[in-house]
């Protein structure tokens, strides 16, 4: 059984089990943030691009050199929340069968 304390904020801080109405909503956030993040890496992706068309030099060529780093990282990012939206909706799913129980 899911038992909640007050913290203060307007909302309830669960100490056992879960609020799987809250949490749902919460992860559907997170999948919203995650598209959005995709949408950036695309958009910046492009970007770089284009700078190196209309850039040139040293520090172009360094900016050019770098920018596949920084896309990886958010990339990794991606991956990450992914992982973590994955492994929370099967604890949803869980929460969801032991409270039938």
């Amino acid at each position: 059984m899911a038992t909640a304390e007050g913290n203060g904020g307007g909302g309830s801080q669960y100490t056992h089990g879960m609020d799987i109405a809250r949490v749902e909503d919460i992860l559907t956030r997170l999948a919203k943030a995650k598209q959005n993040l995709a949408e950036v890496q695309t958009k910046a992706d492009a970007a770089a691009r284009k700078l190196g068309s209309n850039w040139g030099g040293a520090d172009a060529s360094a900016f050019q050199g770098e920018w596949p780093k920084h896309s990886s990282q958010i990339g990794n990012a991606l991956q990450s929340i992914e992982r973590m939206e994955k492994a929370a909706r099967k604890d949803v799913q869980e929460q969801r069968q032991a409270s039938k129980a």
